[in-house]
């Protein structure tokens, strides 16, 4: 007995030692047989049986029907940048031997919502690779419960030996939870995402709404990554805008006599219940978003600033001749340094704003830190509408059309947009639902990845503001921070009625914003310095040992750029290696362990001619 308690205590001590370590949680004082007697009265309470039978039930349970996601990119298919060509080769060649995405995954991450007495964690590792296990876990009592039952310096061993880690962590709040995975992904890698199972012990509010809203982080970590081309794509375009981008916002809501009521126009499928009364409104601004305002200039409506953000020259293509429209003469452009240069000059009077965590704007900052970047400004160009009307220093505003969503998958945009039309390349744009959202009026709404993303990117562009009124009268998904009213309402409150003649001066005003706000630095020439990085990187990929060796090489690339002082590299690279990681991540996952050298020599290969790629293409900027 003396020496059961030995042991127990010596094993007791360690456990809690490394959960110090991970969690940097304080445990209560006391040696183990001071805490033993509390210890069995907490699990009495927790469980009505026997703990590690009723652990290993839940286990089994959770087998027969796992929460889990798995994560595999596609690429066009012809593909035009270096990352989907990969993309591509690799899945014909993952494909070729044995790859199957449904398949029951080689390796895996898990996240452990609540511990108990842990007991579950080696049921599970028994019949699943989990290479990397998260432990959430606020609970004292809980975390010396399972220090009592699981030997958790041998769970650590058991995912360091698979090429994994141990994460315990203590968080309080969904935001806790979103920026602790964020660090972990940050260190570890972002191939952690390509297979992930989440497994709850027991409820808290904490607990279910990280799995109610799974899907919904998982994408969010995994978006918005950005890639090599488009950076340069973006670059260029920065360098021939550069002289008409503002390093400050000046405050045009100045111009009105008090503020006045601002409509900002998506072209959403609920955009048609209220365009006709748009229409017919008076002593409103309106704004319209990317492709609303084709819609808008179906029905004669003029807007008093356009917005757009998109950078390739096939999207501005697309959108040549409704930008051409005449009737646009006096609308003013609102957008980003980073669209094509073409898009500027259609419009007489432009706003062109510094795009955060982007390269050409991390380029004219270096030095200059009084340029003021454009936060939560994308994925979508109602994002940056908000974005700048706020910055412009407007503070009533209405969103209409703006869906982030729709009821019905054929009818994803407005009757009156392109998307409709179908002599236009536009009406060929499908969309699938792929989640369902809160609607603003009630019910749900399907949303897709970006649409979401987008939403969420919203809510903390509102999160920040204090004393501006935004008003959702789009029939689409709820944004958390707005006013879910009609636009009938807001058009009855309130508001400026020198409208047109503040607009006008608005117009007047232009030749002197640029001399006050103006950037007057000057880009030549662009020295990234990231070539010799780029050949370190080559080197460690020549030299990789298994498909374990090569993640971690990739990995320690993209942490090496994300603690980068230079945010110009870790912009330009990091998308771009995320997306190669993860795609190695999710086919090793799903093909026989006994294939991995014949995909990883390919891998390396079709790697080492990326990076070539790379080199040559900086070496011409």
């Amino acid at each position: 007995m003396v020496m059961e308690q030995t042991q127990g205590s010596e094993m007791f001590d360690r456990n809690r030692e490394i959960i110090i370590h991970l969690s940097k949680r304080a445990f209560s004082k006391g040696d183990y047989l001071e805490k033993v007697g509390h210890i069995k009265d907490f699990e009495r309470s927790f469980y009505p049986s026997c703990p590690k039978q009723l652990c290993e039930q839940q286990a089994a349970l959770f087998l027969s029907s796992p929460l889990h996601l798995s994560m595999h990119f596609s690429a066009p298919s012809t593909p035009k940048y270096y990352h989907q060509t990969f993309i591509a080769t690799m899945t014909q060649h993952a494909k070729e031997l044995g790859y199957k995405k449904s398949s029951v995954p080689k390796r895996s991450t898990i996240i452990f919502l609540g511990l108990g007495a842990g007991l579950q964690i080696p049921a599970l590792l028994k019949k699943v690779r989990y290479t990397d296990v998260i432990i959430i876990e606020n609970d004292v009592n809980s975390l010396e419960l399972a220090c009592n039952h699981i030997d958790i310096a041998q769970l650590q061993t058991h995912c360091r030996k698979h090429g994994g880690n141990l994460h315990i962590l203590s968080i309080e709040s969904y935001a806790d939870f979103i920026d602790s995975m964020r660090s972990i992904l940050k260190k570890h890698g972002y191939h952690l995402l390509a297979d992930i199972s989440l497994f709850r012990h027991y409820n808290t509010p904490l607990y279910d709404e990280i799995v109610d809203k799974f899907r919904s982080w998982r994408n969010r970590l995994a978006s918005m990554w950005g890639f090599f081309e488009d950076e340069l794509i973006g670059l260029s375009h920065t360098i021939q805008n550069q002289r008409h981008i503002l390093k400050s916002a000046p405050k045009l809501a100045s111009y009105f006599t008090i503020q006045p009521k601002v409509v900002i126009v998506g072209n959403g499928p609920s955009l048609d219940k209220e365009i006709e009364a748009l229409a017919q409104a008076k002593d409103v601004v309106i704004v319209s978003c990317g492709t609303a305002v084709a819609s808008l200039l179906r029905l004669g409506i003029i807007p008093d600033f356009h917005v757009e953000m998109e950078r390739t020259a096939d999207i501005f293509e697309l959108k040549a001749d409704s930008l051409s429209d005449p009737r646009l003469n006096s609308t003013i452009l609102l957008t980003l340094n980073t669209v094509s240069p073409k898009l500027l000059a259609l419009f007489e009077n432009k706003l062109v704003f510094p795009k955060a965590n982007d390269i050409g704007t991390e380029i004219l900052r270096d030095g200059d830190h009084t340029f003021e970047p454009l936060y939560h400004c994308n994925p979508t160009v109602v994002n940056a509408a908000l974005a700048i009307m706020l910055k412009l220093g407007f503070t009533n505003i209405a969103l209409i059309g703006c869906d982030f969503g729709f009821r019905d998958e054929q009818q994803h945009h407005s009757q009156y947009s392109q998307y409709h039309d179908n002599q236009d390349p536009l009406f060929l744009n499908k969309m699938h639902a792929e989640l369902s959202v809160k609607g603003n009026f009630g019910g749900v709404v399907h949303s897709t990845r970006i649409f979401n993303e987008a939403r969420l990117s919203l809510e903390a562009l509102i999160a920040r503001c204090n004393h501006e009124t935004i008003i959702n009268a789009s029939d689409g998904a709820y944004i958390q921070g707005t006013k879910t009213s009609t636009l009938d309402h807001f058009l009855r409150s309130p508001s400026a009625t020198d409208i047109k003649q503040a607009v006008a001066s608005i117009r007047e005003g232009f030749p002197s914003y640029l001399r006050q706000h103006g950037n007057t630095k000057v880009i030549d020439n662009v020295e990234l310095e990231v070539q010799m990085h780029l050949q370190a990187l080559q080197k460690e990929i020549e030299g990789s040992q298994g498909a374990v060796d090569l993640l971690t090489n990739l990995n320690n690339f993209i942490y090496g750029l994300e603690q980068d002082e230079c945010v110009a590299r870790k912009v330009l690279l990091s998308g771009s290696f995320k997306y190669l990681s993860v795609t190695i991540a999710s086919h090793i996952n799903h093909i026989p362990p006994q294939q991995w050298e014949s995909y990883i020599s390919v891998a390396k290969a079709q790697l080492l001619h990326i990076l070539s790629g790379y080199i040559q293409r900086l070496n011409t900027i």
